[in-house]
């Protein structure tokens, strides 16, 4: 199949993280997948390993209509067989684009509920609609349920076999420049106002009060406004490629995501919990799906609430049993329900089947004389 990836963003988070491995594995598997993406996206770097062909559009706007043009036109030079998008503004247009034989399959990662209108869109143009998580499922509905699909999110590496010791994550905290001491608490949001990097602060800060030496380390990029405090105890390293030895690091990953955000099913409470690290999060859009609300895997705090935070984090904290055990539950979870072999699988099982449905109704339209295209 040849398949266009259709992305608005022009950052890497983790719904791009996810989409380039389910590229790389359609292109392992013998299909061919290209992008189209805005100028000046930092994902064509990222991507440049998976896929066979980057073009620049002018997407990642509400209200730009060239859009729509550059979709068709991409479209037709590549002769696509199915058309995969990840971004809310382009659902809009490459529902509006004329496509041919091209299947159109939208993909959902947040939980914030879309408008009326755009699902209503989405729901007469599209072939099939991809939910990331039961969260965001409940969120399209003005979907038919006939076309809606739920393909979970995964950890891009596999589950450990067993629990880093205390040990291993001090010597990885070693090899990463960290100081000695602790507990470490990680959070891999950067400094998004919108991923909470301020109330984690603020958390972090009560939970020294009543521990003693806890320190946190901030990974990942710099958007938004919000600024790290001189503080002694706080380590950033930025944007980092070594995800696995920065969650093995410390000793919880703390998500902290504002309420109006709502995400789907967060890529780093996964893979915190493939790394054998357990997760203290705010209960927001679809942490809950990832984490479970049972307490077995991690804890759950309330949304925009730094002070429920810090309990959360001090429970864990304070008790290294605690701790392993939520671990290795967490590695069980991974296992059982966030595989990227599974999950590339149902992409491309899907992908295949509204293809051939739509290569059976474009042979049906031709043999009764309806015409040789179709843009439904």
């Amino acid at each position: 199949m040849e398949i266009l990836w259709i992305c608005g963003s022009r950052q890497v988070g983790g719904s791009e993280r996810v989409t380039l491995e389910i590229a790389s594995r359609l292109t392992a598997n013998g299909h061919q997948v290209s992008l189209l993406l805005p100028r000046g996206s930092e994902l064509a770097a990222a991507a440049a390993a998976s896929v066979v062909g980057i073009a620049e559009a002018p997407l990642g706007h509400a209200l730009d209509f060239r859009a729509v043009r550059a979709i068709e036109r991409r479209l037709g030079e590549r002769r696509v067989d199915a058309a995969l998008v990840t971004t809310a503004d382009e659902w809009v247009w490459a529902s509006l684009a004329r496509r041919g034989s091209a299947a159109l399959v939208l993909v959902r990662h947040m939980a914030l509920p879309l408008p009326r209108r755009v699902q209503w869109l989405a729901a007469r143009r599209a072939d099939a609609i991809v939910a990331v998580g039961p969260a965001v499922a409940k969120t399209l509905t003005a979907i038919d349920p006939r076309r809606l699909r739920v393909i979970a999110n995964f950890s891009r590496f596999p589950a450990r076999d067993d629990v880093p010791s205390s040990e291993e994550r001090a010597r990885v905290r070693e090899g990463l420049g960290l100081p000695a001491g602790g507990p470490w608490i990680g959070f891999f949001g950067g400094l998004d106002p919108a991923k909470g990097i301020d109330d984690l602060v603020a958390a972090v800060g009560g939970t020294r009060r009543r521990l003693g030496d806890v320190r946190l380390l901030v990974c990942g990029g710099s958007k938004g406004r919000a600024r790290l405090p001189d503080r002694d105890w706080i380590r950033a390293l930025g944007p980092i490629d070594e995800v696995r030895r920065a969650m093995t690091a410390v000793d919880v990953v703390a998500l902290a995501t504002r309420s109006r955000l709502r995400e789907g099913m967060p890529l780093v409470a996964i893979e915190s919990l493939a790394c054998g690290t357990p997760v203290v999060a705010t209960a927001t859009g679809g942490v809950s799906d990832v984490v479970g609300e049972d307490g077995i895997a991690g804890l759950l705090a309330r949304p925009d609430d730094p002070l429920d935070l810090e309990r959360a984090l001090s429970i864990l904290l304070e008790d290294a049993a605690l701790r392993a055990r939520m671990a290795a539950s967490g590695l069980a979870r991974v296992r059982q329900r966030f595989d990227a072999e599974r999950a590339a699988a149902a992409y491309e099982e899907l992908l295949a089947e509204v293809v051939a449905r739509r290569a059976g109704r474009q042979s049906g339209a031709d043999s009764s004389g309806a015409g040789s295209r179709s843009d439904a």
